[in-house]
């Protein structure tokens, strides 16, 4: 069923989420030429026992073309 991320969720079992956000990128971000996203999980299971997933990281390569001169002005 649809539940929303953002607050505590209990997931029966085999049951999952997609949690999405939207993301600014910055001049830092241009900088770099990259935009790096990990995602980790952390969750308690029925025994009360803290479980946690490894970090996933995705890395997105910025190209930025320059800007044409235009050598022709005076």
């Amino acid at each position: 069923g649809d539940k929303s991320a953002g607050g505590l969720i209990s997931l029966a079992p085999s049951e999952s989420i997609t949690a999405k956000a939207a993301y600014r990128i910055t001049d830092g971000d241009i900088e770099a030429g990259e935009i790096k996203n990990t995602a980790k999980v952390v969750g308690k299971a029925p025994s009360g026992d803290g479980v946690e997933s490894e970090p996933a990281e995705a890395v997105t390569e910025i190209k930025v073309e320059p800007e044409p001169v235009d050598d022709t002005a005076s």
